[in-house]
């Protein structure tokens, strides 16, 4: 049964396995707004005070009688924000000095702007003709009214979600804790940073670049360790992971006689969903589940590895704290030159979007075993197995790095 899983899963039926199969997380925390940034909202969130909570002036200037179109009326008074207006009221005639965010007493019907006042002196303000009832005035609830749904359980903490939190006098709220995360490289070819490589070793540049890339998906990350190319060690290092909600490991899941670390996960008792995948780059890609923990093995190129990140583990982290939204998102663009790409595979293209425009990197000459494509390009976008060329000004989808995610899938394939 474990054989029939290895073999090659279509591309995005992986990304749906990811996204159905991952388990949202137990943990919560309770969070001031202060740092809640990012984080997962775990409760409905519905409307106590009115948005706005009372109705107010949009604009400094002068509130009026619609009546009064054309006319020269007395200033009666003055409303600052803060005020209590009350007891203010207006017949024909007369108008108030209102400045934003004023309170506007019922008796005023319409607020004129300062610089569209005809005159003024000290025997009143001239006011233009064509006044129309309610003309800057924001209506108490006209946002929202007692009642609304203003943030749902599953949403994203962005600064004006926050605010929208304050608004109502909500200080702290209940957020999904961030994922505790393992990171675990492999291979005897590869030596740490901060030790001297021979000729023939690498730097692990793996580790590094999965440990920032899961601060940036706001995971609490660990660096477990770099294993060497040994079936014994690894399944002990295996054994000895606790307390993770995700295991993010590099390389070692090829067909090579010391890739191990496939091997290995299942011999620890790992459910396997899938082993490999249906794509350029990043073939040799296992998900599944180790008890309560999330295993994702990504391949050992650098390249690969960071794409499948994006690909895989930051919808996966996003099920994980409990997101609605988790998949890929896209924009319409047009291809800005010709290039060509190998068949047989969906393949993941980097390159940079500006001006409404994709520009692959380097023709779509380049390896999986670099970084420098990534560094250069801000997005991406994903062919599939049939397509063999993108022509000079076709239209395309382009996956943006470190775009916001969807709640529904919308095929972002080319």
């Amino acid at each position: 049964m474990q054989e029939q899983k290895t073999q090659l899963t279509d591309f995005l039926d992986a990304l749906k396995l990811v996204i159905e199969k991952t388990q949202s997380m137990a943990k919560t925390q309770s969070l001031p707004l202060f740092e809640a940034q990012g984080r997962v909202l775990l409760e409905d969130i519905v409307c106590q005070k009115p948005l706005p909570a009372f109705t107010n002036s949009a604009m400094d200037g002068y509130g009026v009688k619609v009546a009064d179109a054309g006319k020269k009326v007395a200033i009666k008074a003055s409303v600052f924000a803060g005020d209590d207006a009350s007891a203010i009221s207006i017949t024909d005639g007369e108008c108030i000095k209102i400045m934003t965010g004023a309170p506007v007493p019922p008796s005023v019907e319409a607020v004129v702007p300062f610089e569209n006042a005809l005159g003024v002196d000290d025997n009143g303000v001239s006011l233009p003709q064509g006044l129309k009832k309610g003309a800057n005035i924001r209506p108490k609830g006209e946002e929202s009214d007692i009642g609304s749904l203003l943030l749902k359980k599953g949403d994203v903490l962005t600064p004006a979600a926050i605010g929208t939190l304050a608004s109502q006098g909500l200080f702290v709220v209940r957020v999904s804790a961030r994922p505790k995360v393992a990171v675990i490289s492999s291979g005897d070819e590869i030596i740490e940073p901060w030790q001297k490589a021979a000729e023939h070793q690498i730097y692990n540049s793996n580790a590094s670049t999965l440990m920032a890339l899961c601060a940036q998906q706001g995971c609490e990350a660990h660096y477990v360790r770099l294993l060497a190319d040994s079936y014994e060690s690894t399944v002990s290092a295996i054994k000895a992971l606790k307390g993770y909600d995700l295991v993010l490991t590099t390389g070692g899941i090829s067909m090579g006689e010391a890739d191990y670390i496939g091997k290995a996960f299942i011999e620890c008792g790992l459910q396997l969903i899938f082993k490999k995948i249906q794509l350029k780059p990043g073939k040799p890609t296992m998900f599944g589940y180790l008890g309560d923990t999330a295993v994702l093995a990504l391949p050992g190129n650098p390249l690969s590895a960071v794409a499948n990140f994006y690909m895989f583990a930051v919808p996966l982290i996003s099920k994980l704290v409990s997101s609605n939204a988790s998949w890929p998102t896209f924009v319409i663009a047009k291809n800005k030159i010709a290039f060509d790409i190998k068949t047989s595979r969906a393949n993941l293209i980097l390159g940079k979007l500006q001006n409404g425009e994709f520009s692959v990197y380097q023709n779509n000459r380049y390896g999986s075993g670099m970084l420098s494509p990534v560094v250069a390009s801000n997005s991406f976008i994903v062919t599939g197995e049939e397509k063999s060329m993108v022509e000079e000004g076709e239209t395309i989808k382009v996956v943006l790095i470190g775009s916001s995610l969807a709640e529904h899938f919308d095929n972002f394939v080319n």
